[in-house]
């Protein structure tokens, strides 16, 4: 039995990097690897599915913040890693998992893996703050030492591994691709799901344009919200609604009611279901500032998902040909107007699940890319 370790700076939510890690931990190999959790915050914070759907002779362990103080993190970190004697530690935590993988070479854990979940990190484009100039130093820090703890490396793809890791490393057999991957028969377009759930919440007639995102600056909902104000004036019956939660929720309440749209948009908060509202929409749209490879995008297109996202989101993630790529740069009323022809253009919904899992972006399939990859890591090592 290999033991793995997976790190993550923080508790899960409802976000991408958790849905890989959860990815993960259903499709692998129980009987050959088995995986324990190590977070950063504490238990009575967690309330995830993730760590619901923990079992067997899997752990799930909480470690200080590093909020409270970075020895204490640091102290709780090594004496996990001191116990468990773990074959591999693998950090979901781009930059900042630099300081783990001291700690766990400081060990003697000899398969270190970082993994780049992103193209950039919030505070390296919006340092308005001393905070927020502190930070970006710091992650700049992080990054330039993560190749001097890491023996391996991941990235979600390979703009999200060159912007942590360089170029270089990216070309080298320690490095590889790991689609964000789903489920993708779950997600697959189905009938009668839409007609149940666009009947219980009162959407027939409507045309739908659906987001799903943390509430935070890289997701950019204030300017979704401002291309939305200008659809509303071109036509009432299209309605917004946005899944998940975070720090800037409030702040995009406001913004709607300002503008008078509360009736139009609606706000889920977190939801477990996300593969069932998916088919209640009509089209994707996703103006991030930046992503890595995008889980929720590839979760829209197994839907059959007419999709709009930012020129910033890598084009790797269109792996179907429903993507369209804009630029956030241009007036929202740009947008706006290549909504409503997409709404003109729309097509009878079709799943492109052969494509999906042709290109790797099937759980069931991708997960014996990372399988392989362990091995060849533990075998790298023998013959050291």
């Amino acid at each position: 039995m290999i033991k793995i370790l997976f790190v993550y700076n923080g508790i899960p939510r409802m976000g991408g990097i958790e849905a890989v890690m959860g990815n993960i931990y259903r499709t692998i190999d129980r009987k050959a690897f088995n995986i324990d959790f190590l977070f950063f915050g504490h238990e009575e914070e967690d309330d995830s599915e993730l760590t619901k759907s923990v079992s067997g002779d899997s752990h799930v362990f909480y470690v200080p913040p590093l909020r409270e103080g970075i020895w204490a993190n640091h102290a709780a970190v090594e004496e996990i890693l001191r116990r468990y004697q773990y074959d591999i530690i693998h950090t979901h935590m781009d930059a900042s998992g630099a300081p783990v993988l001291r700690i766990a070479k400081k060990c003697g854990l000899a398969i270190r893996i970082a993994h780049s979940h992103s193209t950039d990190i919030v505070s390296l484009k919006a340092p308005k703050t001393l905070k927020g100039r502190i930070h970006k130093l710091y992650i700049e820090w992080q990054r330039s030492r993560i190749t001097k703890y890491a023996t391996h490396y991941v990235g979600c793809s390979l703009k999200a591994g060159e912007w942590l890791f360089g170029e270089q490393v990216c070309w080298q057999d320690d490095f590889i691709i790991f689609r964000n991957a789903i489920d993708a028969e779950r997600y697959a377009f189905n009938p009668s799901v839409r007609a149940d759930f666009r009947k219980r919440y009162g959407l027939e007639g409507k045309k739908v344009i659906g987001h799903v995102g943390h509430f935070s600056y890289v997701k950019n909902h204030p300017y979704l919200i401002d291309v939305f104000a200008r659809i509303h004036k071109k036509d009432h019956d299209i309605e917004l609604i946005l899944i998940g939660s975070g720090e800037d929720m409030p702040k995009i309440e406001e913004q709607v009611r300002e503008l008078g749209l509360s009736d139009h948009v609606r706000f889920l908060g977190d939801q477990t279901n996300v593969y069932e509202w998916l088919q209640c929409f009509d089209l994707f749209v996703m103006p991030s500032r930046f992503e890595g490879l995008s889980v929720v995008l590839v979760e829209a297109q197994a839907a059959g998902l007419p999709c709009l996202t930012s020129s910033s989101v890598t084009k790797e993630s269109d792996i179907s040909g429903l993507v369209e790529f804009m630029d956030i740069s241009l007036d929202p009323d740009v947008w706006a107007q290549k909504i409503l022809q997409m709404f003109k253009d729309s097509r009878p919904r079709v799943s492109p699940l052969d494509e999906i899992r042709r290109k790797g972006f099937d759980s069931k399939t991708n997960i014996k890319v990372l399988e392989q990859f362990y091995r060849k890591c533990l075998d790298d090592k023998k013959g050291a």
